[in-house]
């Protein structure tokens, strides 16, 4: 599932380094509804789900129990600490 954005510049700066990350054409529909309605429109881009901020999630992963064996543990780094 992708996701949509406001184009505000704090997402445009997070955002930079990826290009295909899809911002809503925001001044297009505040053209097309006017400048009476704009809070309704921002109500109404909410509720379809445009974000207005990204969500962190923090995650712990173990290495052992993630079923990842791309890398031989026989030949780890840490092991003589």
């Amino acid at each position: 599932m992708s996701s949509m954005y406001l184009p505000t510049a704090e997402m445009k700066a997070y955002f930079e380094t990826k290009p295909d990350t899809r911002f809503i054409a925001l001044d297009e529909y505040k053209e097309m509804v006017g400048v009476s309605k704009e809070n309704q429109l921002m109500r109404f881009l909410t509720a379809l789900g445009i974000k207005t901020d990204v969500a962190i999630f923090r995650t712990e992963v173990n290495y052992y129990t993630s079923g990842r064996n791309d890398a031989d543990s026989t030949f780890n780094t840490w092991s003589d600490i």
